[in-house]
């Protein structure tokens, strides 16, 4: 009982980022020297907003997110992300869908569950079955960019029924990391033909790397 009673006033997390324990922080479950090795990410893409780079200790939560279901993550992560797009008109949240087979493997969808706490910040609604994988494409983690359009390309469609609420709609797609633009941009396609008014993403954080020659 008197344990009970120490761990409500005086509650002890993990931090989401190293995982030593911590009892007081500027976030609730991330230590104040995580959050000082956070590196802000630039404006350097159109339309693509990130509040963080995907190095330590950002890119090891995200790897919490996507393959624990560690929903905290996404709470926290809101936040930022949602600071990126202030002053901006959005009508639609759209997750990156997984396919089939990769969202029975994991259980949920970690775009889905960020879109969602996102939503809950901005009170933006969620569309999370108007766009759809058509077809499972391979792990793209050591593919050129020239790779990884190719083996999107296609692999998207928006549900017919559903079409009507995209016409006119300025639409954000929700993941947590952008890395070459051919995921993102494959599904902005299929939109823009749906007649999207606008379509622009939010991550996490931006990988830093080189386009091709």
């Amino acid at each position: 009982m008197i344990r009970k009673i120490l761990n409500y006033l005086f509650p002890n997390f993990s931090c989401l980022g190293c995982e030593r324990e911590i009892n007081k922080s500027v976030l609730d479950h991330v230590c104040d020297d995580c959050v000082s090795k956070f590196q802000p990410a630039d404006e350097s893409v159109v339309d693509v907003f990130a509040p963080f780079w995907y190095e330590t200790p950002v890119s090891d939560m995200v790897l919490k997110l996507k393959y624990s279901a560690d929903g905290q993550v996404a709470t926290t992560m809101a936040m930022f992300m949602e600071n990126t797009i202030k002053g901006l008109e959005f009508d639609l949240l759209i997750p990156i869908p997984l396919s089939k087979s990769r969202l029975r493997e994991r259980g949920y969808n970690q775009a889905e569950v960020l879109a969602k706490e996102i939503s809950k910040i901005t009170n933006i609604p969620v569309a999370g079955d108007l766009v759809v994988r058509t077809r499972a494409t391979i792990p793209q983690t050591n593919m050129t960019d020239s790779e990884r359009r190719e083996n999107q390309s296609g692999s998207f469609a928006v549900v017919f029924e559903k079409a009507p609420i995209v016409n006119g709609a300025r639409i954000l797609l929700i993941d947590d990391v952008y890395t070459s633009g051919a995921t993102t941009n494959e599904v902005k396609k299929v939109l823009l033909e749906n007649n999207a008014k606008s379509v622009a993403g939010l991550f996490i954080a931006r990988a830093k790397r080189f386009e091709e020659t």
